[in-house]
């Protein structure tokens, strides 16, 4: 197949690593890979080196959601590109406008999340809005949770709606077999969390769960990974410090090493009142960390441990759930085999190629070249 992955841009979220972990499968089995995106992103050399042919249409200042359409069509078109799979809500919108003009695209949607649509902000409503009639043009809709797909299929095309599970690079997310504990005495009990820093992520739940846990577990350290947003990062340190608990606290900037992070901790945490399938659960059970989350999106299929799930918005069970990960005898092969077994990236592939060559074999129509 000849496959143009379609999004924003590529940086660091967990959509973009797993259109790039998707992509590398898939052209490994011999498929030819494009990726389109609008904008610049962090990770386009990482795309090329990779080797996908990758196309950025804003090359300049002048950008108009006509010239993304024009410029997208004219590319599929050059090469001959048989399906367009875009990922997030924004391109799959453009994906389907892209499809009314070039009736002959195969448009898979990529939804990755279960929205609480009560807390989208208007203009996000107004697309989601948007995207409802929108639906009909695509030919696929493939949604990375269980909980993404009960919530979408209230909206668009029941038939067209599939559950496609990320894939873990196990090879990279690995246990540390001779990982050294700390040296001080007592030890440490690390608890990470690493999130945007978004609304969406709920941090201030997580800020007030330490607070109850510090009163009943001692030597707490906390490290929060994402500092994007200073606005919500000042006033989350302003909670931090009025509750005591500066002197547990660090802040640090995504890293490239995200397996020697997890390695290094006793329990991940997630507090986020939506999510869809949450990459950073996984990716910490494969390293042999347990992971403790909020009931958002489809934490607790990945957790399967309802002592480590917790209602969203509540500290007080957030706080138990993860004294529950740290007092807990953790057996870490067993919390990696679960993640090989069950979310493997052949797994992703091997659903993801099926599904598409499925919905290529089953288009009805040719239209206008």
């Amino acid at each position: 197949m000849n496959i143009a992955f379609f999004t924003q841009e590529l940086n660091t979220g967990g959509a973009e690593t797993q259109l790039l972990v998707l992509a590398k499968e898939l052209k490994h089995r011999g498929h030819d890979i494009h990726i389109i995106t609008y904008y610049k992103g962090i990770n386009d050399d990482l795309a090329k080196k990779m080797g996908f042919k990758t196309f950025v249409v804003r090359k300049n200042k002048h950008f108009t959601p006509f010239s993304l359409i024009y410029q997208t069509i004219r590319y599929l078109k050059s090469n001959n590109i048989q399906i367009l799979h875009s990922y997030l809500a924004v391109p799959n919108l453009y994906a389907s406008i892209v499809k009314i003009f070039y009736p002959k695209i195969i448009v898979a949607w990529g939804l990755r999340d279960s929205k609480r649509f009560k807390s989208l902000s208007i203009k996000d409503k107004l697309g989601f809005l948007l995207s409802i009639p929108l639906s009909i043009f695509s030919d696929v809709i493939i949604c990375n949770s269980i909980c993404g797909r009960m919530t979408y299929s209230k909206f668009y095309p029941v038939k067209k709606i599939f559950t496609i599970f990320n894939g873990i690079d196990t090879k990279k997310f690995v246990i540390f077999k001779n990982h050294k504990t700390d040296s001080e005495k007592p030890r440490l009990i690390k608890i990470g969390l690493p999130a945007r820093l978004t609304e969406v992520k709920d941090h201030l739940t997580f800020i007030k769960a330490i607070f109850i846990l510090n009163k009943s577990l001692k030597h707490l350290s906390v490290t929060c990974i994402g500092v994007d947003n200073i606005s919500l990062r000042n006033r989350l340190q302003h909670q931090i410090k009025a509750m005591g608990l500066s002197e547990l606290w660090t802040w640090r900037s995504f890293t490239q090493d995200m397996t020697q992070f997890y390695n290094d901790l006793d329990v991940t945490v997630l507090s986020s009142i939506s999510e869809g399938f949450p990459n950073v659960l996984a990716e910490s059970m494969s390293c042999g960390t347990a992971s403790v989350s909020t009931d958002a999106g489809d934490a607790s299929v990945i957790i399967d441990n309802d002592l480590f799930i917790s209602p969203i918005k509540d500290p007080k069970s957030l706080a138990s759930a993860i004294e529950n990960a740290c007092t807990s005898s953790v057996n870490k092969e067993h919390l990696r085999e679960q993640i090989v077994c069950r979310f493997s990236v052949n797994k992703l592939a091997t659903n993801t190629e099926s599904l598409l060559e499925q919905t290529l074999l089953n288009a009805s129509y040719t239209g206008p070249a």
